[in-house]
């Protein structure tokens, strides 16, 4: 009553809230939901974020030297006017690292919402601020060709939704889907086989990405998402904390690449030269 005044004059009202709350019962983000506005109680739920904070400050650790390495990439393109986020994923003996780019564009009108440093973290070289209606697709594209001049990009993914906006500028460096091409088009499904091994890299601390304060308040963003009311319980996608102000672009983007780290050599900083460049 505290939260919901006029509870006791309607009785109809009662009843939705009841069936409401025996809903919550059996799903976490139900409950969320229900503790949000019915409730007034807005809260984090522990078992649906990505990882416990520790597991995210672990994986802030240095990164190797990871020149002429084997990697692919993620990309998440999910909006041209608000983050745009590519980056590199690595793989040796069990353990993984990563490394991204991520750009904002200033006109978004999600700016004032985010509570984030975003001027600083510009400055320091953690995102780029693109001042333009929109962030071209180029900008990905040209980033992976100079990323490809140092590492050997074998691979990449990215979400088949939003392909059609890359598609012409991935061609041009070189990657395209299909049954003999380089290029994932990732759906819900994959994302779902992908989340257990993103769990488990982050509880054993076997995922590093640098002292990198942009990439931690993206993680942090972002929840896991059950698949299923009644079945598949278990199977999670991943989802933003708030839809406007927490972004989450440059975790979705190694979200991607980890739904084909399985064609990455376990053994790859092992015998490798440096890359060849054929596009």
């Amino acid at each position: 009553v505290m939260s919901v005044p006029s509870l006791p004059y309607f009785p109809m009202l009662q009843i939705e809230m009841a069936a409401q709350w025996d809903d919550a019962q059996d799903t976490p983000e139900v409950m969320m939901e229900f503790m949000t506005k019915r409730m007034g109680l807005p809260a984090e739920n522990r078992d649906l974020v990505v990882t416990e904070w520790e597991n995210i400050v672990a994986a802030s650790r240095p990164l190797p030297d990871l020149k002429g390495r084997e990697c692919v990439f993620g990309i998440d393109y999910a909006s041209t006017t608000d983050f745009v986020s590519a980056g590199l994923l690595f793989k040796n003996e069990g353990e993984y690292f990563w490394i991204k780019k991520t750009w904002v564009c200033k006109n978004s009108k999600d700016i004032p919402r985010i509570k984030a440093p975003l001027s600083a973290w510009n400055e320091q070289g953690f995102i780029e601020i693109v001042d333009a209606v929109e962030i071209h697709p180029t900008l990905v594209t040209d980033w992976l060709f100079r990323m490809s001049k140092d590492y050997k990009i074998i691979h990449g993914a990215m979400d088949g939704f939003r392909f059609t906006l890359l598609a012409k500028y991935l061609s041009e460096i070189g990657f395209e889907p299909g049954r003999d091409g380089n290029l994932k088009l990732t759906r819900g499904n994959d994302i779902i086989k992908a989340q257990p091994v993103i769990s488990s890299v982050f509880t054993n601390h076997n995922l590093a990405f640098g002292d990198d304060p942009e990439m931690r308040w993206a993680i942090n963003n972002a929840k896991k998402i059950s698949y299923g009311r009644d079945k598949d319980i278990g199977n999670f996608t991943y989802g933003k904390q708030e839809p406007k102000s927490r972004k989450t672009d440059s975790f979705q983007a190694m979200v991607h690449a980890f739904t084909i780290e399985d064609l990455l050599d376990d053994n790859s900083f092992s015998g490798v030269s440096a890359p060849i460049i054929t596009w």
